[in-house]
């Protein structure tokens, strides 16, 4: 169970990663 809990962590950290990116690539468009 320790591991699937570490695994669901990692995962929600790479989706929030992922989501800043893309926030910050979409404001750049925008600005452009």
């Amino acid at each position: 169970m320790a591991l699937f809990f570490v695994f669901l962590i990692g995962m929600g950290i790479s989706f929030a990663v992922h989501d800043t990116s893309s926030t910050v690539i979409v404001a750049k468009i925008w600005r452009l």
